[in-house]
């Protein structure tokens, strides 16, 4: 109907945030509170490590990162995360 593809469009056409978790880890407190800035932290990945694509703070994607031709930074997407489960 009409106004199904009027609404579809308009939610098509809606934007919303992506992120990318590189890495979770953890440490304590008193090193996270001596930081400042200029303070560098290692994250311990390489290119194919796994991170995870948020859509609105919702996972939505597993993915790996690496570079482009370029060398501009990238991810190339591996899995779709079914939202259902992670309820």
């Amino acid at each position: 109907s009409p106004w199904r593809d009027v609404l579809e469009k308009q939610i098509e056409a809606v934007t919303v945030e992506l992120e990318v978790v590189l890495k979770e880890m953890q440490m304590p407190m008193r090193q996270i509170m001596s930081f400042k800035p200029g303070d560098k932290i290692a994250l311990s990945m390489t290119d194919e490590s796994e991170s995870t694509v948020l859509c609105s703070g919702s996972p939505i994607f597993r993915c790996v990162t690496g570079k482009r031709n370029n060398g501009v930074a990238a991810i190339r997407i591996t899995e779709e995360i079914d939202t259902k489960e992670e309820v």
